[in-house]
């Protein structure tokens, strides 16, 4: 109900998501929001030209943007998503949309990534693939992800805050 967020010693709090997201704040949410006809490739490309500012024209010539596209890919790469690159969002499976939901975060480039319930909804035998892939990430990037799962908290978390009902309880290492 009240606070501030500072991001690199700026305060964030009442900008706009997308004024956020150009300073280093990138999220991910619980019910996830994808293109559902585009192209996993599309996706990504689409959120590297937004960054670059190109997006008023990019469905009419991507190849031209080929930089972006390879840029896309390179992320696509590194969530294990580059063999689903010509796959509609609307036709993977579940869990793989998730990990796009993730690139396309990527793709601008945050220093923060925020990670609502990143495996929230996928079947057990697929978050595995999630969490992999989180773990894999650069260390340069500070990932904050919520999460009621205590299994997945103890093994990726670095430092674990537990707050109930807007206070915090518990502060510390796993």
């Amino acid at each position: 109900d009240a606070g501030q967020v500072l991001l690199g010693g700026e305060e964030i709090t009442v900008l706009p998501p997308e004024a956020r997201v150009r300073r280093g704040l990138a999220r991910t949410f619980q019910i996830n929001t994808l293109f559902p006809h585009l192209t996993a490739l599309e996706s990504v490309s689409l959120a590297v030209l937004e960054r670059e500012g190109h997006t008023h024209n990019w469905w009419r010539s991507l190849p031209r943007f080929r930089e972006a596209a390879d840029e896309a890919l390179a992320t696509l790469e590194t969530l294990n998503l580059a063999g689903e690159r010509d796959r509609l969002t609307r036709e993977l499976p579940y869990g793989k949309q998730r990990l796009l939901e993730i690139a396309l975060a990527l793709a601008t480039r945050p220093r923060v990534l925020l990670l609502d319930e990143p495996a929230a909804g996928v079947p057990r035998d697929e978050s595995a693939g999630i969490f992999g892939a989180i773990a894999s990430l650069s260390t340069e990037l500070t990932i904050l992800f919520i999460e009621h799962d205590m299994d997945v908290v103890f093994r990726f978390a670095s430092r674990i805050l537990v707050m109930v009902s807007g206070n915090i309880l518990v502060e510390g290492t796993p």
